[in-house]
């Protein structure tokens, strides 16, 4: 059986509104995951005290209710396989979202260096219809939507001679 952490300590001295914050972040914890950026704009948008939000945030991290690089792994994977992108889309996805650099910096690489870019490339490029690699036009249009789904050139090059390998 898991153990739960019923521990209560403080909590007839604690100040009402770090209460209703802790509750209300508790509320968007259950819905789904976030970043402590993320966290402290939703907790702001609802006009909690600055004080108040750092002192909720500083208990959610410490009790693993926010675990950024957890976090981050989950949705490195979830955008590349499920979504088809490349590496530098997931990062600029990842800054937006609200990841500390330091996070996106520390995690990047060996989380990408599980995830086959190439074959997940290959993927989106056997999606496109009307796919001619003989013609340079289709070709460079093939290109240019595989970069802006995030690829590197060197992975759409391996993908073309896969494409063209197996073909």
């Amino acid at each position: 059986m898991k153990e739960i952490d019923i521990s209560i300590e403080g909590i007839y001295k604690e100040d009402d509104g770090v209460r209703r914050a802790r509750e209300k972040a508790m509320v968007y914890l259950s819905y789904s995951d976030h970043t402590v950026r993320s966290m402290y704009e939703k907790l702001s948008e609802n006009g909690f005290d600055k004080d108040d939000i750092d002192n909720v945030i500083s208990f959610l991290c410490d009790r693993g209710y926010i675990n950024e690089n957890d976090y981050f792994e989950r949705f490195c994977i979830h955008n590349a396989e499920k979504k088809g992108y490349g590496r530098r889309r997931i990062e600029m996805m990842a800054h937006a979202k609200g990841f500390s650099k330091k996070t996106i910096n520390d995690r990047s690489d060996e989380v990408f260096e599980n995830i086959d870019f190439v074959d997940i490339c290959l993927g989106q490029l056997k999606k496109i219809k009307s796919l001619d690699l003989s013609d340079r036009k289709s070709k460079d249009k093939a290109i240019a939507s595989l970069m802006r789904k995030g690829f590197s050139l060197s992975d759409i090059r391996s993908a073309i001679a896969l494409y063209l390998e197996n073909e």
